[in-house]
């Protein structure tokens, strides 16, 4: 037998590995060279958009901690407003404004929003304006419903039908909301007409109404705009968001929606409405207070507080001799018989 040689293929066989080792590292550096430059507009923001999530969940959760006071203090609601409001100002300024403002800039830097799909938002591809106005309106007006009656949530709110013409039967969501909205701006006019009437009354018992129902209206006030200011950036009204409608993006306005609640259910009115803004003029109660003290007893209008100036003691002591008068008058009918 001839004896073949084996040289070749031992070399062959040495070879082998080193050239399959060369062949996976020069494919693993492609492919990490092109994940690489793939992923670094993601690396390069990555910390702002975690950061921008992480002051978004503590402002959340410094709400929450404002809600559960304001629960606990009941009364003293007025006085916890003011630096609550403060705070969460520069929080939201400071921990979220700043970073989505970034984060914002880098994505039209980086043109991140074409890695979005219109098809998530289909208002932003709408040709008819009315349409569009339309739609907008459908989807405030269930999210509106979501903040008051939270039920039936569920992923789905991207596959919302949009409105077609004015007479889509869907369009009685919009008017029964627009409808709650005209009466909810009445309100808010009354509540600013009882601020701007609060010291234009003489009479220590209408002031004291005035006051009450003027802190009443600060807080109410407070809590419809924090509702409407905090819903307004994801409403479709100044910009289009990458979404149709969200139960995320009422986890703060019903921070404002429980704390107006709590207003009503702890502050319940004297006269009989939960809202009593319109507060009577002093000029219009002096005449009403005269005649309405012609038959009260002796006590109630020693306990009156007077419109005229008279101070309590001059009435004290006008019933006291009235009453002594009465008395000696007795005295001398009874003598006489």
């Amino acid at each position: 037998m001839d004896a073949r040689p084996t040289t070749d293929s031992s070399a062959a066989s040495k070879l082998r590995p080193t050239l399959d080792t060369a062949a996976r590292w020069q494919m693993w550096t492609t492919y990490m060279h092109v994940l690489i430059t793939q992923a670094m507009p993601w690396l390069r923001i990555s910390w702002q958009l975690a950061f921008a999530f992480t002051a978004y969940y503590l402002r959340i959760m410094v709400m929450t901690g404002g809600y559960v006071c304001c629960l606990r203090l009941r009364g003293n609601l007025v006085q916890l407003c003011p630096p609550l409001a403060h705070t969460l100002a520069r929080l939201c300024i400071t921990r979220v404004f700043y970073p989505a403002v970034y984060v914002h800039g880098a994505e039209c830097r980086y043109r991140l929003e074409e890695l979005v799909s219109t098809v998530h938002n289909p208002m932003s591809n709408m040709s008819d304006p009315v349409q569009r106005r339309l739609s907008i309106a459908q989807v405030q007006a269930l999210a509106m419903s979501k903040l008051v009656l939270p039920l039936s949530l569920n992923h789905e709110y991207n596959a919302l039908p949009m409105v077609d013409s004015l007479s889509d039967p869907k369009n009685w969501k919009a008017v029964a909301f627009w409808i709650c909205a005209a009466l909810l701006v009445k309100q808010v006019a009354l509540l600013l007409e009882s601020l701007m009437l609060r010291g234009s009354t003489r009479s220590a018992r209408l002031a004291h109404r005035a006051a009450h129902n003027a802190s009443r209206a600060f807080v109410i006030l407070f809590c419809i705009g924090f509702i409407f200011i905090s819903y307004f950036p994801s409403s479709h009204m100044v910009q289009f968001v990458a979404f149709t409608l969200a139960e995320r993006t009422l986890y703060v306005p019903s921070w404002g929606m429980c704390a107006l609640m709590s207003v009503y259910l702890t502050w319940p009115s004297t006269d009989g409405a939960l809202l009593s803004a319109a507060i009577p003029r002093a000029e219009s109660t002096v005449s009403k207070e005269a005649h309405s003290k012609l038959a009260m007893p002796i006590n109630d209008v020693i306990s009156e507080p007077q419109v005229d100036g008279t101070s309590e003691c001059e009435c004290a002591a006008t019933a006291a001799g009235t009453e002594a008068a009465a008395v000696a008058a007795t005295a001398a009918a009874a003598a006489a018989v």
